[in-house]
């Protein structure tokens, strides 16, 4: 029986070996249109591999990219890279793989520049609803993402109708999520404006009929400054729920690099401590509980900012 055993195991890895033999003997960069279309199938946007591509079997599962552009589909209003990367390492888990699924236990990208612009409507350049088909695609493919690093990174955004055009840079972080539509956690750290700064972001699962849990930390070592949210989201009615907290020692140091547009007058240069809870939708922002103690001065009480009417009530 021992012997029939060890025969059996023996073909299983002859067998596993010269598999691994004819993948690395084919020339992965002819069928980059077809990895590049399963890429479009499952997430929605159109992936674009200009550089070389390759696949190994053995010791593990891995496939290797570079110079990738990410679009949105044909036909959008604007035919400009949403994300580029310099190169891209995921090595993937062999047991999920033989049965069409995607396990990534780890993927690195390696100098990646992402662009968010907020468009005349008011969404993200990134938000284009998926067809009926992606969303089928995505339901048969179980896809998790045990650890994917960000390696030098850039992330640029532009909101024109607010004047805001901000960049960071030098951006190191780690991204776990169960799958495509989270729930995801977030953290690492970048460069803006000169000044290092640390995040974390854990966000619930993705859906268009409920809101989605956001957990979200930022803090600023060369001004001494923190900003936490607890909360919810649900785009589809741009409503935001929870509750934020901001304290700062160096108010107008955190102020100016937060909004590079406006400058606080040094007049105004006092320690903040400041909490409230937020709620917003597509007809108010209303600001509740508010405390604040700014300098030596405190106050408490109530905003409301109707967004249909040019007035707004404050009550406190």
């Amino acid at each position: 029986m021992k012997k029939v055993l060890l025969i059996l195991g023996l073909i299983v890895v002859l067998a596993v070996g010269g598999v691994s033999v004819y993948i690395s003997m084919i020339d992965w960069n002819q069928h980059k249109d077809k990895i590049a279309a399963q890429f479009n199938d499952i997430t929605g946007k159109r992936v674009v591999f200009e550089g070389p591509v390759s696949f190994t079997l053995l010791p593990a599962p891995k496939l290797t990219a570079t110079d990738i552009k990410v679009y949105n589909p044909d036909g959008t209003a604007e035919d400009k890279p949403l994300a580029t990367i310099k190169s891209l390492i995921a090595n993937l888990s062999l047991g999920p793989l033989l049965q069409g699924n995607f396990e990534v236990k780890m993927m690195s990208l390696v100098e990646p520049e992402i662009w968010f612009k907020v468009m005349p409507g008011g969404k993200l350049n990134w938000q284009i609803p998926m067809t009926e088909a992606q969303k089928a695609n995505l339901e048969n493919v179980e896809i998790s993402l045990d650890s994917v690093t960000l390696e030098k990174a850039k992330v640029n955004f532009e909101d024109e109708k607010h004047g805001i055009n901000t960049q960071l840079d030098n951006l190191n972080g780690e991204v776990i999520a169960e799958s495509v539509f989270g729930p995801y956690r977030i953290e690492g750290s970048y460069v803006k404006d000169k000044s290092p700064e640390g995040f974390a972001i854990s966000l619930g699962q993705f859906s268009e009929s409920f809101a989605t849990s956001v957990n979200f930390v930022l803090n600023q070592p060369t001004s001494q400054s923190y900003l936490r949210f607890d909360g919810t989201v649900l785009l589809k009615n741009d409503a935001v729920n929870g509750n934020l907290i901001v304290e700062s020692k160096k108010f107008k140091e955190f102020f100016d690099s937060t909004f590079p547009n406006q400058k606080l007058d040094e007049n105004l240069d006092y320690p903040l401590a400041m909490s409230l809870e937020l709620d917003t939708n597509k007809t108010k922002i209303s600001m509740s509980n508010i405390v604040v103690k700014f300098g030596t001065s405190a106050g408490a009480g109530n905003i409301l900012i109707p967004l249909f009417e040019n007035e707004f009530v404050i009550d406190g």
